[in-house]
């Protein structure tokens, strides 16, 4: 009697239970069936953060077409120096390699390669060039400083939605670029989300669809009084907003800022070293002027205490469409909430690092 066959779908319902690469490996080992089904669940998606585990994926791309198809998204983020110091040629031989087996991923939804070498022993700057063209690519993360090559590989992925850049500022050689690709409306055409410093998010948004915006600053004031106003030359509405200040206090004038560029925002993160959390009973009048803001996530907060009841009664009356006010702080303990509070338990929930507002809940959980 020949072996039941099994239809693909109950093949990958059974998978789906699995939850260790270990198991997947001798699953691999059973039958053919099992050895597609099990690449296709290990390479799915790979998280490679040391330069042996990376050569090893690159040998089992290369090898197995299988598992070639199987990658939707790859993250290599390793440091070469401690690998290749006594022989930086061995850098060029080494990403000519996981270039050649990012070639070969023809599903790749989502990329993030970075290098913590510099130099000799970095990543090439012509590495992305290397890379080919991916018509699946969506979402592309490099923490590196933007080169010619990477903005040239950019302008040949429009169908990019979301890309991450890190905190560095644009190098000199790529500023001619970046000014070319920002030129052309063809470019990136349906970017929805932007990461990075304020000299690369507020010179890509303008033109673009974008609706969701992360950015760094090290000058509040310039950033809110000037380059605030590139967010709102999106071509679509920016609806959610994380921004980050090195240096600086986050104030009600800055708030009324926003408000005033991007009236429709919907979720509003603020994060500065130098701001604390008892400022947000300050800016409560200030997020009135948000017509439909319905989160505001405060972090970086220092851990000084909150009259948990002025701040309810004070959000209730001036910002009647907000429904979620999250406190992060990083010290510790991490928040005093004022006592009064913790009797209404259908206003607050608090936890070690956390304190949330949640007045449209009926009930609250104590972490």
């Amino acid at each position: 009697m020949p072996p039941v066959r099994l239809p693909n779908e109950i093949i990958s319902t059974i998978f789906g239970f699995v939850d260790e690469s270990r198991t997947l490996v001798t699953l691999a080992q059973c039958c053919t069936v099992f050895f597609a089904e099990s690449y296709a669940w290990l390479y799915r998606h790979s998280l490679l953060h040391d330069l042996p585990s990376v050569i090893k994926w690159c040998a089992a791309i290369i090898r197995h077409p299988c598992a070639a198809r199987a990658v939707r998204s790859l993250s290599i983020r390793i440091s070469t120096r401690q690998y290749i110091y006594h022989n930086p040629s061995l850098s060029t031989s080494f990403w000519r390699v996981v270039a050649r087996s990012i070639r070969l991923l023809i599903n790749l939804a989502t990329m993030d390669v970075s290098s913590l070498g510099h130099g000799k022993m970095g990543m090439p700057a012509w590495f992305f060039h290397a890379c080919g063209t991916k018509d699946t690519l969506r979402h592309i993360t490099t923490p590196n400083t933007l080169s010619p090559h990477f903005l040239a590989f950019l302008a040949r992925h429009p169908s990019i939605t979301a890309w991450s850049q890190g905190p560095w500022d644009i190098a000199k050689p790529a500023a001619t670029a970046l000014t070319q690709l920002i030129s052309e409306p063809s470019t990136l055409p349906h970017l929805a989300y932007v990461s990075g410093p304020d000299s690369v998010v507020c010179k890509i948004v303008p033109g673009r669809p974008v609706t969701h915006v992360s950015v760094s600053t090290s000058n509040l004031e310039d950033f809110v009084h000037g380059q605030l106003l590139s967010l709102a030359q999106s071509s679509a509405v920016v609806k959610k907003l994380d921004l980050q200040a090195k240096h600086g206090d986050f104030t009600a004038e800055h708030l009324t800022a926003i408000s005033r560029y991007l009236p429709q925002l919907e979720t509003l993160r603020v994060q500065s070293r130098e701001s604390p959390a008892s400022y947000l009973t300050e800016w409560v009048s200030s997020l009135g002027s948000f017509t439909a803001l319905t989160r505001i996530r405060v972090a970086g907060c220092s851990g000084d205490s909150i009259d948990g009841v002025l701040l309810a009664q004070a959000i209730h009356a001036h910002c009647r469409t907000i429904r979620i006010v999250i406190l992060e702080t990083t010290t510790s303990p991490a928040f005093l909430v004022h006592e009064k509070a913790r009797t209404d338990l259908k206003t607050f929930a608090w936890s070690p690092q956390t304190c949330q507002w949640l007045p449209r809940l009926a009930t609250v959980t104590t972490r």
